[in-house]
């Protein structure tokens, strides 16, 4: 159901902000870090009831109604790129086969009627209640706060435009918003039904406001375009996995076909520029498997380089480098790679790769996979050389090879076990990997892949990026301490040389900032604000140390610029929060309520938004002031219950 627009308010005269412009710069340094708190400015009822503490909704905006306001270009990643319906137009037969494989369901527009079942459920870790139901043709998901006392403290319904996910172990759900896409807090697992998303199962999680970024999706989507004016925003236009991922744009193999009248199935005289993965080198193949089947802790990409930028019959190192903890020993649900090059059948072979096993084109027989998997271990193994009798192997698991050889393992934010792709010999009953990454001494990160081809210069350059991102990630500085004081020596030496980095300069200027160094940080991000596009992540990091260095000098206009130019480039409740602050010190009273409450459309919960708007109620309108109040309140108490819990434990 849709809310309706919020109510314009009349502007209160000048003299009523004026007392506010000081308070806040006075404030500004708790308002940076998040614990400013508004002084109530009228008599609310200090009544504890909390009935129909919703309404307060009914003058938000939803982050879903949002209007438009980009324009969307194909960028230069997907040039030649044509889509696999024209591959679909000579190749038939292998089109078909395809569709029927996971890679081909790996991302779809939601379809209500065949998307799972209703449902409903609690979750009191973060106490929130979820339903899952249709409503006027769209699937709806729907997270409730509820208070303490059990009464609802904020109603969230957003319409799931897409799936990602083929369904083998899991579905996870996606709404838009002016071209961004927002996760859904649940997701379907085949195992157990609808769950917590990977990652949510926690007392504090992002609810819908966890955006999915395009190299999110690369592992899913096709083909993307991306807004011309944002690179934080784009739009699906291709869906799942298509042809030209393993095989390379198609334009040019088309065009030649095409203009020559020569069938695919006959010979050229020349290369054809398709890329045949069967035909490449072992390294070649394996590469194009591992656009999206390493699982790195962290990747770093080349100078002006996104993953999108990746071709078929280049190594992955072309494009980036993904880094893994030395002493890693997680079973990871994609780390088929790492896994794979650990095997002694790996090792000792010159042929086995990827698609040894995994035929691409077709999926194999669901009925029979003990066989089909068989027929591939029997081309280098002779059937009695297992050392177990075939009548035991029998009943044991049907004389199946990979069941014994790569046995399964739970991964618990996937509510499934996925198999081991690390080929050995295991004791029975014992799973494949005991180890896990909660290794607390000092380690390092390395390169997942032979990176032999890569210069020096640029491997450090990518191995400084992958430290400062894995260090942002929440690893603690004492796991590679050695690696991170080096990074931020080799940053500032990056930054400072002849021709500078705009992703290493934006990175040094946010340690600049963590050193307590803003004069060399703001140098940094002045030279990254004018350098880099619009919208990439080196011009927000550089926008968010201008806007924070703006407010601590007091320069209200320039912050409220620079607070407007962040909350068009990305959906983050804070800057739509400082936003109402400077557009209340600036005297725009109605842009001031409007960014408030765009904060709360996507975090119900900010305690400091319901703050402001009571404030600035207190005096036209007393019920709003007293519904916000009681909710930060309700808001309060809760986070209290929630920190005692967790300290509890």
């Amino acid at each position: 159901m849709q809310r309706k627009r919020p109510r314009r308010h009349q502007p209160r005269p000048a003299s009523w902000h004026r007392w506010l412009i000081p308070l806040a710069f006075l404030c500004i340094p708790l308002l940076v870090s998040g614990i400013w708190i508004l002084t109530r400015s009228a008599a609310i009822p200090n009544g504890d009831g909390f009935a129909d503490l919703t309404s307060w909704q009914d003058e938000v905006l939803p982050v879903t109604s949002w209007s438009p306001d980009e324009a969307f270009h194909t960028n230069g990643s997907t040039q030649g790129y044509i889509g696999s319906e024209k591959c679909r137009r000579c190749h038939e037969d292998q089109f078909k086969s395809y569709s029927l494989t996971a890679h081909s369901r790996s991302f779809s527009s939601t379809d209500p009627n065949g998307a799972p079942e209703n449902a409903g459920f609690e979750h009191p870790r973060s106490s929130r209640r979820y339903r899952v139901f249709r409503d006027e043709g769209k699937l709806i998901h729907q997270e409730t706060l509820v208070g303490i006392d059990g009464s609802d403290l904020a109603v969230t319904s957003l319409p799931i435009r897409y799936t990602v996910g083929s369904g083998t172990h899991a579905l996870t759900f996606l709404s838009e918003s002016s071209g961004f896409y927002l996760e859904s807090p649940v997701s379907w697992f085949r195992g157990t039904g609808w769950a917590m998303s990977p990652g949510y199962d926690s007392p504090s999680h992002p609810s819908f406001s966890r955006v999915v970024d395009q190299n999110c999706l690369f592992c899913h989507v096709g083909m993307i375009e991306q807004s011309k004016s944002n690179e934080g925003k784009f739009r699906v236009v291709e869906q799942s996995i298509g042809c030209e991922r393993c095989h390379g744009p198609g334009a040019a193999h088309a065009d030649r076909h095409e203009t020559s009248g020569i069938a695919v199935s006959d010979t050229f005289s020349g290369v054809d520029p398709i890329v045949n993965p069967a035909e490449l080198s072992r390294d070649l193949s394996e590469a194009i498997c591992q656009q999206c089947h390493l699982q790195a802790a962290v990747y770093a990409n080349g100078p002006g380089q996104t993953v999108w930028d990746y071709r078929p019959g280049q190594p992955v190192s072309a494009t980036r480098t993904d880094f893994q903890f030395q002493d890693n020993t997680q079973f990871d649900v994609a780390g088929h790679v790492e896994q794979m090059h650990g095997s002694e059948c790996y090792l000792k072979s010159e042929t086995l790769t990827c698609i040894t096993c995994h035929d691409p084109h077709h999926q194999p027989p669901q009925g029979d996979l003990n066989s089909h998997y068989r027929d591939v271990c029997v081309q280098c193994h002779q059937p009695n050389a297992c050392g177990i009798e075939l009548e035991a192997r029998n009943q044991a698991n049907h004389n199946s090879c990979h069941e014994c050889h790569m046995p399964k393992q739970p991964i618990g934010n996937v509510h499934s076990s996925l198999h081991q792709h690390r080929i050995g010999v295991y004791p029975e009953n014992v799973l494949a990997v005991k180890g896990s990454s909660n290794n607390k001494g000092e380690t390092k990160l390395v390169p997942i892949v032979n990176e032999g081809e890569i210069p020096q210069k640029e491997m450090d350059r990518r191995l400084v990026l992958a430290i400062d991102a894995t260090l942002q990630s929440g690893t603690p500085f004492e796991r590679i301490q050695t690696q991170a004081g080096w990074s931020v020596k080799e940053a500032f030496r990056l930054a400072s040389v002849s021709e500078p980095d705009v992703a290493v300069q934006a990175m040094a200027a946010r340690r600049a900032m963590t050193l307590g160094q803003p004069q060399v940080a703001v140098a940094l991000a002045q030279r990254v604000a004018e350098s880099s596009k619009r919208g990439s992540r080196q011009s927000i990091t550089a926008l968010e140390i201008l806007a924070e260095q703006t407010l601590i000098q007091e320069d209200n206009p320039t912050a409220l610029q620079l607070y407007r130019e962040l909350t068009a480039l990305r959906m983050v409740p804070n800057d739509w929060y400082i936003r109402g602050i400077c557009e209340r010190n600036a005297g725009n009273v109605d842009e001031a309520i409007d960014s408030f409450r765009r904060a709360l459309a996507i975090k119900p919960d900010l305690v400091l938004a319901h703050q402001a708007l009571q404030s600035m109620f207190a005096n036209t309108d007393s019920k709003l002031a007293d519904t916000h109040f009681r909710l930060w309140r309700a808001l309060e108490r809760l986070e209290r219950k929630s920190s005692v819990g967790a300290n509890s434990k």
